[in-house]
């Protein structure tokens, strides 16, 4: 939202900054597109940075936009929403073992199942993680291709939603990350242009 809204009321440009918005669906989209070149800055998490980082991908969080100050572990739009049907129980971790969980690979909603897992004993083996984006998860789990998803929102409000009574939510908003959205930029762009 920071970005649309300072496009709309020309923050930017009574900064003499031309930009232009593109519209990517996940941090991962993101690196890439940071990488390429393709962009100068990106909306960024710490949860999205740290893989970057790991995959040679040199670039920081340089403005963090939208977290709890209060919390060093907010992880508010993130939840773990599962089908009852198959055996997954509301706020049971332990009904995920062995289940189909869709996630973004390298993204914040897989690092907040890994953190829920290990807060609760359990490690990413005992599920089967199924790559998706989190856009696909709602379709996914209502069509039964998985057993659960973890997402963000608003993706977690529309799982629950579709799956009416048969919706088990194991997990919603647990403080587990410390997760904080902003704006990332490639090491060579701050080092070239540091006033912008």
């Amino acid at each position: 939202v920071p970005e649309f809204v300072g496009v709309e009321k020309g923050f930017f440009a009574e900064r003499g900054l031309d930009v232009k918005l593109k519209i990517l669906a996940s941090g991962s989209d993101i690196n890439k597109a940071l990488q390429s070149g393709d962009a100068e800055f990106g909306g960024a998490s710490n949860t999205a940075i740290a893989p970057a980082r790991d995959a040679g991908i040199k670039s920081k969080l340089v403005a963090p936009a939208m977290n709890d100050a209060t919390s060093a572990t907010y992880a508010g739009p993130l939840g773990i929403v599962g089908r009852r049907d198959r055996g997954v129980r509301p706020d049971d971790p332990q009904s995920l073992k062995g289940k189909k969980v869709a996630v973004l690979e390298g993204g914040t909603n897989q690092a907040y199942l890994r953190a829920f897992l290990e807060d609760n004993g359990m490690k990413m083996s005992d599920v089967e993680q199924v790559p998706l984006d989190t856009a696909d998860h709602p379709v996914s789990l209502k069509q039964g291709d998985v057993d659960a998803a973890s997402s963000w929102e608003p993706y977690v409000a529309q799982e629950i939603r579709e799956a009416g009574s048969n919706a088990a939510v194991v997990s919603r908003g647990e403080p587990l990350l410390g997760y904080t959205i902003g704006v990332g930029a490639p090491e060579s762009v701050i080092e070239a242009r540091p006033q912008v």
